[in-house]
């Protein structure tokens, strides 16, 4: 039970945690020791999923986010809130010795509802001690997408799988992903070994986001492919209220550094850029105007990407300038916030064969994975770059292919067979042959 202290912020949290009905299933899922999946866009406020449980069963949820700056998000969202410590606190590795021992001493008196922590912290023996006594109620791990191979933040979650699979006394677990292929959704119960799974999905509508590619020979075509880009939408944009934002994704921080010099040349209001080098005010700075301004350009890395608030009431532009680590990326950019009061997304790939010989090259030779990965013995990263290999190839071939772009990606997304999707049309495929495709499809439809 809380104390008489704690008895307004239990109030407080109670308003923080909206009564939804998709909540109330969380909770009642939790409360017959069911596993969960959930797949949700990113508008989707996932805040009340584990914290409507927490407070009416009386008990701590300890959550896993995949970094530092994701906890610190979150903890500061609750804030906002009027949701603080001690029912919200975070255990990321950065607290000092008597900060953590006056957490886990409010963990064991039940006073605690919420804690964040870090794949790093939970692997440590202070967690596994909160297990073993039986002081978490539920394990939720955010953004789940990380504990499969193909995704540039997979490393991680490189130990999660093993840790869970090992555990002793393990709660039931909650696992919460941006929109994914129902092939990647069960890749993940099965990764995880969960058992008795209930899966919430919140499926994106597919057809609002349209995709194509571009194929460039040199960086001097691929360069002025944007500026053409970029003009035709400043052109186009005039005409349109409000403008549509741009995000443009590079594949690494020093692509990101180059890339805003070139473009602040030309078009310098609006431009921002994300890379490790910012400080945390700048970071949540950049974001806010991101999200409020219409029209504004933000240039990041894939996983730079992953933290960012969109505006749904703002169409959004989507640039690949270079080749991402899977095709699992591709669909989660396109589609992690495409709802139905989501304005159209247009996303555009601008493949070069340089890039993608730079980018296989850096991969074999374990530049995507930090030192303590690559030189430690508790993990195989052989196996690890062996699968990034994979991925990477798997989308070459996607970009190579033939068909339709959104049908192929609509049906990949769907697990249904290209021959059941119509071609889109709009994309690079379709414009290049459209009566060849049409007539392709019908007798598709036809004869099968």
């Amino acid at each position: 039970m809380m104390d008489t202290h704690g008895d307004s912020h239990h109030q407080t949290l109670s308003r923080a945690s909206v009564l939804d009905g998709m909540a109330n299933q969380f909770l009642e899922t939790i409360f017959h020791k069911h596993d969960i999946v959930g797949s949700f866009p990113l508008e989707y406020a996932t805040l009340p999923l584990y914290l409507l449980p927490a407070q009416r069963l009386q008990t701590t949820a300890l959550v896993v986010v995949p970094d530092r700056q994701g906890v610190r998000n979150l903890t500061e969202e609750l804030q906002r809130k009027g949701v603080g410590y001690p029912e919200v606190v975070a255990l990321d590795g950065s607290q000092v010795p008597h900060e953590e021992r006056d957490i886990l001493n409010a963990v064991q008196q039940k006073r605690v509802r919420v804690v964040y922590t870090t794949p790093e912290t939970f692997a440590t023996q202070k967690i596994q001690h909160l297990f073993l006594h039986g002081w978490v109620g539920f394990l939720v791990v955010l953004q789940g997408q990380f504990c499969l191979d193909g995704f540039s933040g997979s490393f991680r979650y490189a130990k999660l799988p093993e840790l869970l699979t090992r555990m002793r006394k393990r709660p039931p677990t909650v696992v919460l992903t941006p929109p994914l292929p129902e092939v990647l959704t069960l890749a993940l119960c099965e990764t995880l070994s969960l058992q008795a799974v209930e899966s919430f999905n919140h499926p994106p509508i597919l057809s609002k986001a349209h995709l194509s590619v571009q194929h460039v020979l040199n960086p001097n075509q691929k360069l002025k492919a944007l500026y053409r880009r970029m003009n035709d939408e400043l052109s186009s944009s005039r005409r349109q209220a409000p403008p549509p934002s741009r995000l443009i994704i590079a594949a690494e921080p020093r692509d990101v550094d180059k890339l805003f010099s070139l473009l602040s040349r030309s078009h310098p209001e609006g431009l921002y850029a994300l890379h490790p080098g910012l400080s945390w005010g700048e970071y949540k700075t950049i974001d806010r105007v991101f999200s409020h301004q219409p029209g504004a350009t933000l240039i990041t890395t894939s996983y730079g990407a992953y933290n960012l608030t969109l505006n749904p009431g703002f169409a959004l532009d989507v640039i690949f300038w270079q080749p991402v680590h899977s095709l699992y990326e591709v669909f989660w950019h396109c589609y992690r916030s495409v709802s139905r009061e989501q304005q159209p997304i247009d996303a555009l790939i601008l493949y070069n064969r340089e890039d993608y010989q730079a980018l296989l090259y850096r991969i074999r030779a374990g530049k995507h994975l930090p030192p303590a990965i690559l030189h430690s013995d508790q993990y195989n990263a052989d196996a690890m770059i062996e699968q990034q290999v994979k991925h990477l190839k798997m989308f070459r071939r996607w970009v190579l292919s033939k068909p339709c772009r959104n049908q192929s990606m609509t049906a990949y997304g769907l697990g249904e067979s290209a021959r059941d999707v119509f071609p889109c049309g709009h994309c690079d495929r379709c414009q290049a042959h459209p009566f060849r495709r049409f007539s392709e499809q019908i007798l598709q439809y036809w004869l099968y």
